[in-house]
């Protein structure tokens, strides 16, 4: 007679320290060498290989986005401080670069 609790199962897979086979996680650490020509062991193996691989190669992406997007940033901050520059420095020097037009602004802008 069983003598486990009502709705327990005594059913008992295989398993090893940390990894269930047939029906359960496998940590790839814990394969023995015994599981290395278990075709389904391997496939496994080369699943997680690629998965470690494309998330490196996503995060490799993800880090070149980010730098490429500061770099825009930047270059469109020195635009603009380039921008800046280059009008102030106009305005500032207006009247000595084109005396007779800044006397025709001027008469323009107090008319």
């Amino acid at each position: 007679m069983n003598s486990s609790p009502r709705g327990s199962s005594s059913h008992s897979s295989v398993s090893t320290s940390n990894h269930v086979i047939g029906g359960g996680y496998i940590e790839s650490n814990s394969i023995s060498s015994v599981d290395i020509n278990d075709p389904i062991t391997l496939d496994i193996q080369n699943l997680q290989k690629k998965i470690t691989s494309l998330t490196e190669e996503k995060n490799n992406r993800i880090e070149l986005y980010w730098q490429l997007y500061n770099e825009y940033k930047q270059y469109c901050r020195d635009a603009k401080q380039q921008y800046d520059y280059l009008v102030l420095n106009v305005l500032k020097n207006f009247n000595s670069l084109e005396p007779e037009l800044s006397e025709i602004y001027n008469e323009n802008l107090s008319a």
